[in-house]
């Protein structure tokens, strides 16, 4: 449907209708995991999925270990929240919830604060990868 013609019944209807710009993010200046997290939380990226999807790809494109991981709690098909997670070189993990950057010393630190974000019990919640960059990198592996 044509935006005019909405703006147009809205006003007609009396409904007061705000356009919330879309930015196309700019990462051209990010150097880290950090800094892109920064830039898609300023950015109308849709859900959780394309939000850990964007950041994920931005940091591989860095050079930094990303994959999206999707939560999903056991015996609920309708919930589940996907995250950014990469692995710095020193072995800490790093991660992206709706684009807020976190820092954790393991992935069952990771799983452990979805789950509270979720409000679930982290052994209530089971998990896939949905994207990584490249074949090599276990998110999940002590060793990658």
């Amino acid at each position: 449907m044509d935006l005019g013609l909405v703006m147009t019944i809205a006003a007609m209807l009396g409904i007061a209708v705000v356009q919330r710009p879309i930015h196309e993010p700019d990462f051209s200046k990010c150097a880290t995991p950090r800094d892109v997290c920064a830039v898609a939380r300023r950015c109308d990226l849709g859900g959780c999925r394309e939000i850990a999807q964007v950041v994920a790809e931005e940091s591989a494109r860095l050079g930094y270990k990303a994959c999206v991981i999707g939560f999903f709690e056991a015996g609920k098909s309708d919930a589940g929240h996907a995250v950014a997670l990469g692995r710095y070189d020193d072995g800490r993990y790093w991660y992206a919830d709706n684009g807020r950057y976190w820092d954790a010393a393991t992935f069952a630190d990771v799983k452990g604060r979805v789950a509270t974000d979720l409000n679930c019990d982290p052994d209530d919640l089971w998990w896939a990868v949905l994207w990584k960059d490249g074949d090599a990198w276990n998110p999940t592996n002590p060793n990658p």
